[in-house]
């Protein structure tokens, strides 16, 4: 198993620790990000079950990962 850094943190770390929250912009990239990270779910099949803010991982290069796949299924015609 090969797992990627996200040295940032959460979205809900980084919301934290900011006193005046994300600007829209950055929403906007957040949400673009992972969309396109549940449609690649969803195609496979897969379902999180437990999207949120604190499952969401940042790397240092400003990517966003969905992470915390305790709660996931997989439907039966696709897997």
């Amino acid at each position: 198993m090969v797992l990627e850094s996200c040295a940032v943190g959460s979205l809900a770390s980084i919301y934290n620790d900011k006193d005046l929250g994300f600007d829209e912009d950055f929403i906007r990239y957040m949400v673009h990000e992972a969309l396109q990270g549940l449609k690649y779910l969803h195609d496979k099949g897969i379902v999180h079950r437990d999207f949120k803010c604190a499952n969401m991982l940042m790397t240092s290069k400003g990517d966003i990962k969905i992470g915390s796949f305790d709660f996931s299924i997989c439907l039966a015609d696709f897997c």
